[in-house]
């Protein structure tokens, strides 16, 4: 995974809490209220984080997900780049030292990546079917940020990742 520029699948991130989000929401949507359900999804992804010992990547999206509902209870519209910030902030207040930590700079760029470059690479790829689209676009926006970051800290680059990323980000979601 790490050769083919994956392992963020294996890694616990913001994915892992989507998917678990997800699941209260596929079990429960259609048999009580929306609100409930986001509870029930919320005490999920706390669980689940949790489980996992808190890596930074989890808390981050944790958090996100946190305001998300939050959000969502107080009728008010979110904007994924302005919860991004907060929890930054929120991280940075809490343990300042994190903002040198590998884990903290990957989780942000990607996700800065994708919430600022997601919709511009999906409109332009609008030749390849959605499921391929996706996925190149959720790939190529992640690594605008990461990329520089894997270079410094890691010393290396996966040319082959956007590929694997392509098959394999469809079949880590279902």
């Amino acid at each position: 995974f790490r050769d083919s520029g994956a392992l963020h699948l294996l890694a616990a991130s913001g994915l892992h809490i989507g998917i678990a989000a997800g699941f209260p929401f596929f079990l429960l949507f259609f048999s009580i209220r929306k609100k409930t359900v986001l509870m029930y999804s919320l005490l999920f992804v706390l669980l689940y984080l949790l489980i996992t010992e808190m890596p930074i990547s989890l808390i981050r999206a944790f958090l996100m997900f946190l305001l998300f509902v939050l959000q969502a209870f107080l009728h008010r519209r979110s904007s994924a780049l302005n919860i991004l910030m907060v929890t930054g902030i929120i991280i940075i207040l809490i343990s300042p030292w994190d903002i040198y930590n590998t884990a903290f700079q990957l989780s942000y760029g990607a996700t800065m990546g994708i919430i600022l470059f997601y919709e511009l690479y999906y409109r332009s790829l609008n030749h390849f079917p959605t499921y391929i689209r996706k996925s190149i676009a959720v790939t190529l926006s992640a690594q605008i940020f990461t990329v520089p970051l894997i270079l410094y800290h890691l010393n290396q680059i996966n040319t082959i990742s956007i590929l694997s990323n392509i098959i394999l980000i469809p079949m880590i979601t279902v």
